[in-house]
């Protein structure tokens, strides 16, 4: 084969091989988001789940949380890391 098809042909296979890997990362940044929101969801079911476990739900009864809604508070604590309510084993 010719010097030239042979570079050309590299080429296209490099620009394929770009777009497939550029598509993935698309792909599974759009994925990332969901199970992002999958993570917290579930993390602020765990986290009133506990609240009614010790008996501070719908209100809290802890100081310095006194009066808020547990709801509130466990939603908040989950957006900042899904981590805050993990669940129980």
């Amino acid at each position: 084969m010719n010097s030239s098809k042979l570079q050309v042909r590299k080429g296209m296979q490099s620009s394929w091989v770009a777009l497939l890997g550029a598509s993935l990362v698309v792909t599974g940044c759009g994925n990332a988001d969901g199970t992002k929101a999958s993570a917290v969801s579930a993390c602020v079911e765990n986290g009133i789940a506990y609240y009614k476990e010790i008996g501070s739900y719908p209100t809290l009864t802890s100081a310095g949380m006194e009066g808020r809604s547990a709801e509130e508070v466990a939603t908040e604590k989950c957006s900042r890391s899904a981590l805050a309510f993990p669940a129980k084993r």
